[in-house]
């Protein structure tokens, strides 16, 4: 990777496993509707703070507010994961969504200080898990009872995210424990 190469970046945590098996079984009544693209389980992922495009140069300071805040920051604990899709008449997405949280407002801060990123410009950060994007016009608005009852975020990853002819793919390049 040479200083000059630009990479999307953003930091999160991706969705364990048994998780993504819960999402996978109340989100596959909807995924029949052909209007949808699921994401790669794989890719499942909670953002703290989408960083944007940045010099490869800008790496290490990324990554030394990533180790330096992970360090300081206690697991996180969501709840009351519910399937949903956004955009109420013209559906574009089907999240897990996760009411408000604030432990994860304030990582998000304190990584967007840290990195030189500008924050989300609302008071308070609602976590989610993209599922699903729209390639089409989905068949109707999506919103189920709670689907995940907790998701623990207990590390911090940086990823990679380069768009592709499938889709967008994320790649981790390094994590690290919350809390040390």
């Amino acid at each position: 990777m040479s200083p000059e190469e630009n990479l999307r970046l953003f930091l999160g945590t991706l969705v364990p496993r048994e998780i993504c098996a819960t999402i996978r079984e109340a989100a596959a009544p909807h995924l029949r509707d052909r209007a949808w693209r699921a994401a790669p389980e794989r890719q499942w992922h909670v953002t703290a703070l989408f960083v944007g495009q940045r010099s490869a140069a800008d790496l290490e300071v990324i990554r030394d507010a990533a180790i330096r805040i992970a360090a300081s920051t206690a697991l996180l604990n969501l709840h009351n994961g519910v399937l949903c899709t956004m955009g109420q008449e013209r559906p574009t997405m089907m999240w897990l969504r996760f009411p408000p949280h604030a432990g994860l407002t304030q990582l998000h801060h304190a990584l967007a200080r840290s990195t030189g990123t500008t924050p989300v410009p609302w008071p308070v950060y609602t976590p989610h898990v993209t599922i699903a994007r729209s390639k089409g016009s989905p068949n109707a608005f999506v919103e189920t009872r709670i689907t995940v009852p907790e998701l623990a975020l207990a590390e911090l990853t940086l990823f990679r995210s380069d768009p592709g002819p499938e889709g967008t793919v994320h790649t981790a390049l390094e994590s690290w424990k919350l809390g040390g």
